[in-house]
């Protein structure tokens, strides 16, 4: 039997190792593996993958397009846009929070935007109505400046002057003249049923 022996590089003598099989037990000239290093920051990010596939479809709302809603008392705390689409005309009504009321309307000719109707048990009715050209169409009587000026329902003006009201009158041979006129007395008017819509 032979023992090996090896010389270590501080001179010390130490026998060589084998294994049942008579192979030589060696560590190598780099030594054994030493322990796991700490893990090493995050590689960059990878290029994106290809799009998932359509969801299924959601459920059918509970209105649909045609249906008549009835909405009960709320409040808008921000703006209240709504918004119409026809087949020759579209448009908007805006009413922000600040309470003015805006409609807008993208049209060559001039319509009503705004209609107040008053409809009598034998089928007459009055109108007011504001247009799209800032036009203001009433039937009945149009005053203001606290009714000192305006025109009565048969479309006679009166207006003020030197503290008093007149009517602006024409004879029947052209002369214009003015006479005094006391015009019908406003009085607050009470919330009624109107019949209104705005288009």
């Amino acid at each position: 039997m032979v023992v090996w022996q090896g010389v270590t590089a501080s001179g010390s003598v130490v026998p060589v190792q084998v294994n049942d099989d008579g192979s030589v037990v060696a560590q190598g000239v780099d030594g054994i593996e030493g322990l796991p290093g700490k893990e090493g920051p995050p590689g960059p990010e990878g290029p994106q993958g290809p799009p998932g596939a359509d969801g299924a479809d959601g459920a059918d709302g509970q209105y649909k397009e045609g249906d008549n809603v009835v909405f009960a008392n709320g409040t808008f705390t921000q703006d209240l846009t709504i918004g119409f689409n026809g087949p020759d005309d579209f448009g908007f009504v805006e009413i922000p929070q600040f309470g003015t009321v805006k409609i807008n309307r993208n049209l060559p000719e001039e319509r009503a935007c705004i209609q107040v109707i008053n409809t009598a048990i034998n089928g007459g009715s009055q109108r007011a109505q504001i247009t799209n050209f800032g036009n203001y169409i009433a039937d009945g009587t149009i005053s203001c400046a606290k009714n000192k000026a305006g025109f009565t329902s048969q479309g006679e003006l009166y207006f003020s002057s030197r503290g008093q009201i007149w009517k602006l009158v024409v004879a029947s041979n052209g002369l214009v003249s003015a006479d005094p006129y006391e015009p019908v007395t406003q009085k607050e008017l009470p919330d009624g049923p109107v019949s209104a819509r705005s288009c």
